[in-house]
C-alpha cells in the first residue's frame, strides 16, 4: 500500500557546504527552516518566502543564485511509525542532484543522479513509532568541475575556436543532471536542486511488491505477461489477485479476474506469471482509433489477510519496424507528425504545472500530432506526463540525459559509466510499463563512436531492462536527420525537401512571442528595438532578422514592434510548414520532429508555445499541416502540384477538393483517399503575379484547409563563412562517428 508523502509538512533550511564524502552534519543545528514543496525545488520555494525574486523576471541570474549555489540545504519531515507487522520501503522518484538520506539521525545512503527512483527498507527503523526523515541537498556549486590543468585550458581554447554556442568541456558532461540547467540556447543557467519528483512510503505485511512489469505486447490475443517483484519476510505461501478494470476511452461490461498460487522464499525474488487469456483493446494513437487503457490491480494475500496491493495502468499494442526504418503500430505504417518537447519547467513545483503539462499535450493531440520526443537535454519528465501520453494515444520517444557533445567528450571511468547505467536503468524501469512509450534513446547529439564502452553499457541495460522497444545509440543517427542549416546555417526552409534523411527529428525556426507576453519579459525601455535584453532572453537577433525582415510588408521595412513579431512568427509558420510538409509528401519518409513545443523558461526561441502567454501564430499553421487528413501543395516558380494525405486507417470516401488563388476558384474535383496514403491529384501551371492559395477539402461532415503564401520572400541563401562551413561539417561528422 502506498502513501503519497508529497502532501506532508515539508520543511527546508540552508547548510553550510560540507565536502561530499564528509560524514552528515545533524540538521537540528538549524533555525531558519521554510516550508518547502514537494516535488519543488529549493529557487522556488526561495521565491514563495520572498527570499528571492521572481527567478523568471531576472535576466542575470548569476550574482542572485551565488549565494543559493554555494549553500546546501536539509528537507525534514516526519514519517508515520508502523503497526505489528507491517513492512515499509520509502521511495524518492527522483532528488536533484547529489543527495544522503536519513532516517531517526541514521544515514541510509547517499549518491548522485536525478532520473532514477531511491530505495530503501525503513521497516526497523518505524517500528519505533514516528520518525523524522530528512533530506542532505548539495548545491548547485557542490557539483563535479573538470580539474585545472594546462591541457584542459588549451582544449577549451582550442574548442572555443570551432565550437559556437554551448561551450566545450562544461561542467555538465560530468553529471547525469538535466543538461539544460547549465544554460543553453533557450534557458539560462540555474542549477536546481530539491526533491523533484514524488515521494513514496510503500507499506506490507509481511511481503511487499516492489515492481511490476506488465507486457501485453504481442498482440491484443496473447493476453498479459507479468514480471513481479516480490520481497518476502520469510518462506510462505501466498496468492495473487490480478484484476483487469477498462478505464479508458469507456468502460467494458466487465472486469478480468485471475489468480495465482505459490510458495515465496524468504527475501528478493521475481516471479514470471502469465495470463493468456486476459482480453485487452489494442491501444492506439488519437489518429488511428483510442487508446485503451485498462486498471491492473494485484492484491497479494496468505489467505484471509491481505499483505500488499499495487494499482498501475496498461495498455496492449504491438510496435515494429519495417525495412525502411517505419514505424508499425499494431500491424500498419505509421508516419510519425511529432514535436519535441524539451523540459516543462527549470524549477518543479509550480502549482499550475500539472495543468499546464496537459494543457500543452492536449494542445498537440489537437493539431494533428502523434508523437512527441522527450529531448535529452532535459531528461525525464514526471509520471503525470506519461499518464497523459497514455490517455491522450501520443507515443513517447525517450532520451537519456545527455545532450550536446561536440569537440568535447564524457568521462570514460568507471564512476561515470556506472551512474549513466544506473540512471538508463531507473529511467526505463520507472517508465516501460507505459504503452505510449515506443522508443529508448541514448541522448541528443553525441557520438556513440567516440564513447563506444559506455554507448555499449547503455545498449545492455535496455536489453535487459525492456527487450520489447526498439534502442537508438543517439539522435541524429543512421537516417535521421538534425537540419540546422535552416535556421544555424541561414538557408531558406525549401532545403528541407532535398534533405535525403527518411526522419528528421529536429529542425525549426525562432519567433517572439506576442506583444503583450513580450512586454512581460522584457523591461518596457527595452522592448524596441531589440537589444541587449532581448539577448538576455536568449534572441539570436541576427537571425530573427535574416528571416523576418522578407516577411515585412515593404512599407514597414524600417520596423516597428508589431511588424518584426507578425513577420518573425509569420516566417516561423511558414518554415515549419516548409519541413513537415516536405516529410509527409515523401513516400519514403517516415516522419518528423518540429523544434520545439514547448520552452521551461520565458525565453524569445524556437517553441511554439512560450512558457507564458498564448501560443505563437505556428501553432496555426501546424495545425493545418499535421491534420491526419489533409490537402497539401507542392509549390514551385513554373507549377503548383495539389495533393491530399490520408493518414488515417480507413478510406475518406468521397471528398471534394478546391484549390482558390487570391480568392478565384481554380481548381475543384471530387476524390476518394485510399487508407494510410497520399494521393497526387492535380497539377497547375502558374502565370501572372499569384499571392495566395487556399486549399479546401470537404467530406462528410468535415473539413480540412490549408493556405499559401505563393508571393514567397525567402531570406537570401547566404553561405556560411568558410569557419562555420567547418564547424557545421565536423559536427555531423563527430555525430555519426
Amino acid at each position: 500500500m502506498l502513501d503519497n508523502l508529497n502532501a506532508y509538512e515539508w520543511q527546508f533550511a540552508a547548510a553550510p557546504r560540507r565536502a561530499w564524502e564528509a560524514p552528515l552534519d545533524d540538521p537540528a543545528g538549524l533555525h531558519d527552516w521554510i516550508r518547502a514543496t514537494v516535488p519543488g525545488s529549493v529557487q522556488r520555494d526561495l521565491m514563495a518566502a520572498g527570499r528571492l525574486p521572481d527567478l523568471y523576471q531576472v535576466l542575470d541570474l548569476e550574482e542572485v543564485l551565488a549565494g543559493v549555489d554555494a549553500s546546501d540545504w536539509w528537507y525534514r519531515t516526519t514519517l508515520p511509525g508502523l503497526d505489528a507487522g507491517e513492512r515499509a520501503w520509502l521511495r524518492f522518484e527522483g532528488i536533484d542532484y547529489q543527495a544522503a538520506v536519513t532516517v531517526r539521525g541514521r544515514e541510509l545512503g547517499r549518491g548522485a543522479g536525478m532520473f532514477a527512483a531511491r530505495q530503501w527498507e525503513v521497516t526497523g527503523l518505524l517500528q519505533r513509532g514516528p520518525a523524522e526523515l530528512g533530506v542532505r541537498v548539495w548545491g548547485g556549486g557542490a557539483l563535479p568541475t573538470w580539474p585545472r590543468s594546462r591541457v584542459r585550458q588549451w582544449q577549451r581554447w582550442l574548442a572555443a575556436r570551432v565550437q559556437s554556442g554551448i561551450p566545450a568541456f562544461d561542467d555538465r558532461l560530468l553529471t547525469l543532471k538535466a543538461p539544460v540547467h547549465f544554460g543553453w540556447d533557450f534557458a539560462p543557467r540555474l542549477l536546481a536542486a530539491g526533491i523533484w519528483d514524488d515521494v513514496m512510503l510503500h507499506s506490507a505485511r509481511g511481503v511487499g511488491i516492489l515492481d511490476v512489469y506488465p507486457r501485453a505486447d504481442w498482440g491484443t490475443e496473447h493476453g498479459l505477461v507479468l514480471r513481479v517483484e516480490v520481497d518476502a519476510d520469510r518462506q510462505r505461501p501466498i496468492t495473487l489477485i490480478g484484476l483487469l478494470t477498462p478505464v479508458s476511452p469507456a468502460p467494458e461490461v466487465s472486469s478480468q479476474v485471475r489468480h495465482w498460487s505459490m510458495t515465496v522464499d524468504a527475501g528478493r525474488q521475481v516471479l514470471h506469471l502469465r495470463w493468456p487469456e486476459a482480453r485487452l483493446r489494442p491501444w492506439s494513437t488519437s489518429d488511428r482509433g483510442l487508446p485503451y487503457l485498462y486498471q491492473l490491480q494485484l492484491r497479494l494475500s496468505d489467505g484471509d489477510d491481505l499483505l500488499d496491493e499495487v494499482c498501475l495502468r496498461v495498455g496492449a499494442r504491438t510496435v515494429g519496424w519495417e525495412a525502411d526504418g517505419r514505424l508499425v503500430l499494431n500491424g500498419a505504417p505509421l508516419r510519425l507528425r511529432g514535436v519535441n518537447w524539451t523540459s516543462l519547467d527549470l524549477l518543479r513545483g509550480a502549482p499550475d504545472e500539472e495543468a499546464r503539462c496537459r494543457q500543452l499535450l492536449e494542445a498537440a493531440v489537437k493539431a494533428g500530432i502523434n508523437a512527441v520526443r522527450v529531448w535529452g537535454g532535459g531528461g525525464r519528465e514526471r509520471g503525470l506526463f506519461y499518464d497523459l501520453c497514455d490517455e491522450l494515444g501520443l507515443l513517447v520517444w525517450q532520451e537519456m540525459p545527455i545532450a550536446c557533445v561536440f569537440f568535447d567528450h564524457l568521462p570514460d571511468d568507471d564512476g561515470f559509466l556506472t551512474l549513466a547505467c544506473a540512471e538508463t536503468r531507473g529511467i526505463i524501469r520507472r517508465l516501460r510499463h507505459h504503452p505510449s512509450v515506443f522508443l529508448w534513446c541514448g541522448g541528443n547529439e553525441w557520438g556513440p563512436g567516440r564513447h563506444r564502452r559506455l554507448a555499449r553499457a547503455l545498449s545492455e541495460v535496455a536489453a535487459i531492462e525492456d527487450p520489447a522497444r526498439r534502442w537508438l545509440p543517439a539522435s541524429p543517427g543512421p537516417g535521421d536527420s538534425h537540419n540546422w542549416r535552416v535556421w544555424h546555417g541561414k538557408a531558406p526552409p525549401q532545403v528541407y525537401e532535398r534533405d535525403p534523411a527518411p526522419l528528421m527529428s529536429e529542425f525549426g525556426l525562432a519567433a517572439p512571442p506576442d506583444i503583450a507576453t513580450l512586454a512581460g519579459i522584457l523591461p518596457g525601455q527595452k522592448l524596441w528595438p531589440p537589444g541587449a535584453a532581448w539577448t538576455a532572453r536568449q534572441a539570436q537577433l541576427d537571425k530573427l532578422w535574416h528571416y523576418a525582415g522578407p516577411q515585412a510588408a515593404p512599407e514597414k521595412a524600417a520596423g516597428t514592434l508589431e511588424a518584426f513579431v507578425q513577420a518573425s512568427q509569420s516566417a516561423q509558420g511558414r518554415g515549419l510548414q516548409a519541413g513537415i510538409e516536405a516529410y509527409r509528401l515523401r513516400p519514403e519518409a517516415t516522419g518528423c520532429f518540429l523544434w520545439q513545443w514547448n520552452e521551461p523558461w520565458p525565453a524569445i526561441s524556437w517553441s511554439v508555445f512560450p512558457y507564458e502567454g498564448p501560443p505563437k501564430q505556428a501553432y496555426a499553421q501546424v495545425s493545418r499541416s499535421c491534420a491526419p487528413v489533409a490537402p497539401l501543395a507542392r509549390v514551385s516558380e513554373h507549377a503548383i502540384e495539389l495533393w491530399a494525405v490520408n493518414d488515417r486507417l480507413e478510406a475518406t470516401g468521397p471528398c471534394r477538393l478546391e484549390a482558390i488563388v487570391d480568392g478565384d476558384g481554380v481548381w475543384q474535383g471530387e476524390i476518394d483517399l485510399p487508407a494510410n496514403d497520399r494521393v497526387h491529384v492535380a497539377a497547375l501551371a502558374r502565370s501572372g503575379v499569384m499571392q495566395r492559395l487556399v486549399l479546401r477539402l470537404t467530406g462528410p461532415g468535415w473539413v480540412a484547409e490549408n493556405d499559401y503564401d505563393l508571393a514567397p520572400r525567402p531570406p537570401r541563401a547566404t553561405g556560411l563563412p568558410a569557419l562555420g562551413w567547418l564547424r557545421q561539417r565536423v559536427k555531423e561528422w563527430l555525430l555519426r562517428w
